[in-house]
């Protein structure tokens, strides 16, 4: 399956760091790929009391590239096993949870 999302590593810099470009005064993070940036503020105005909030948002989305692939790959372990072992009730509520994930990442059903 081709990925449709820029691909990682993605990073994250506060507005300040981010030099050359025009942001808007409510942007406090950018989210950085190779082709394009996502641009993170807490809301229609800046309020400092969500300021964490804000960064721990940008980092999260940062991570999404490396927790994607992560979670593919746990989903395939998990597969795996099951097909060495046995499907049981804990490894069939995780890969219906991996997949539900995974499918929201990728835009699939």
């Amino acid at each position: 399956m081709t990925s449709k999302h820029t691909p990682g590593p993605w990073a994250v810099q506060s507005a300040e760091e981010c030099t050359g470009r025009q942001l808007d005064d409510l942007v406090k993070w950018v989210v950085t790929g190779d082709q394009h940036s996502l641009w993170i503020s807490t809301g229609p105005t800046w309020d400092p009391e969500h300021a964490e909030e804000s960064e721990a948002n940008a980092r999260l989305i940062a991570a999404a590239p490396e927790l994607l692939k992560a979670l593919q790959g746990a989903r395939r372990e998990i597969a795996a096993l099951v097909a060495a072992c046995g499907e049981g009730v804990c490894t069939a509520a995780a890969l219906e949870a991996a997949d539900t994930a995974i499918a929201k990442a990728t835009g699939g059903a």
